[in-house]
């Protein structure tokens, strides 16, 4: 009758178990187990659900369409410092004294940016582009010393290792859409993921021109006295390309692809008759009653930055949408 009524699991010693739900089934697995999951209950395209041996439930061809991702490119620096091991017994004591130094915060991750690249329109506030920086990390020594080398504690021998900082560019609004499919119909079994990053044309643009930006940004007097320098290492496979041309920065985003651990869209969100939707504006899956799926999967295109605190507002969303169908509605005085 397309009721959801509850869940089958498997526990860690092999057995399987059955939990009835009350009132709903509540799917929140992330962009890739949400669709695995409703995939494996019979429920999304008929085809794909057939090669595999999965009973169709519900025929929805959205689950596991429109995968989606930030996908950014590494731009690595060196500046004019020695890549020591910063933590050691004095950080560790600075810490535990004060509640300050390098242990007390994430060091150069804690810095981004939004900007608009070339291809953006300057007459919206919605920039293309987000800068992450990263790669002064606060690794631990190995001896506890203060000065430690990176790499070999004990190798005090040849010229000091330079320090090494990133800027990283990442694409806000991809337009390129990946899938995902069951490999078999055992519970246990990855699924595929068919990510396709990078296949839309416009991406590519966007990643290079945030690449270059990175480099200007770089050149500035407030980044040039440390010392930052282009890391001109070619990437492998990319070694016949003149370094810094488009087609280079083509090969090296295609070969050194860093994708963010931003998946969305899987289980989109969409209006009645949408053939893509997967779930109404109420995060209800069509054409199976209370069952709903409340995760980054929902979102028809993700959202312009990270993904963590969107994710949590639409878990408080949807879970005000489940109380107004079983507790009934209520009048809100804050908004």
């Amino acid at each position: 009758n397309k009721v959801a009524y509850g869940v089958e699991l498997v526990r860690s010693d092999g057995k399987k178990e059955k939990i009835a739900a009350k009132n709903e089934v509540i799917i929140c697995g992330g962009a890739v187990s949400s669709p695995q999951i409703l995939l494996l209950s019979g429920v999304g395209p008929r085809d794909d659900l057939s090669k595999v041996g999965v009973p169709v439930i519900h025929d929805l061809p959205g689950v596991g369409r429109n995968l989606h991702n930030h996908v950014a490119f590494f731009v690595n620096f060196f500046i004019n410092d020695t890549s020591t091991t910063p933590l050691n017994w004095a950080t560790a004591m600075e810490y535990l004294l004060f509640r300050d130094g390098l242990m007390s915060g994430t060091g150069l991750s804690e810095v981004t940016a939004m900007m608009n690249s070339k291809y953006a329109d300057p007459n919206e506030d919605h920039p293309d582009l987000q800068f992450f920086f990263g790669g002064f990390l606060a690794n631990c020594a190995r001896t506890g010393q203060v000065g430690e080398r990176t790499g070999d504690g004990t190798n005090t021998s040849g010229p000091p290792p330079q320090r090494m900082v990133n800027i990283i560019p990442a694409v806000l609004h991809p337009k390129s859409r990946g899938f995902i499919k069951l490999k078999d119909r055992n519970p246990m079994s990855h699924p595929l993921i068919f990510a396709r990053y990078l296949t839309n044309p416009a991406d590519v643009a966007t990643l290079i021109e945030g690449i270059k930006i990175a480099i200007k940004l770089s050149e500035t007097s407030a980044l040039q006295k440390y010392g930052f320098r282009l890391d001109t290492t070619p990437a492998m496979g990319c070694e016949n390309l003149t370094f810094g041309c488009d087609a280079y920065w083509e090969c090296a985003i295609r070969r050194n692809t860093g994708p963010e651990n931003h998946q969305a869209g899987s289980c989109r969100m969409g209006p009645p008759g949408d053939p893509g939707a997967v779930v109404d504006p109420e995060l209800r899956v069509y054409g199976v009653d209370r069952l709903r799926v409340i995760d980054a999967s929902i979102m028809p295109s993700v959202t312009s930055g990270n993904t963590n605190a969107p994710t949590i507002m639409i878990a408080e969303k949807g879970s005000d949408m489940i109380k107004s169908r079983w507790i009934g509605k209520r009048l809100w005085s804050k908004w």
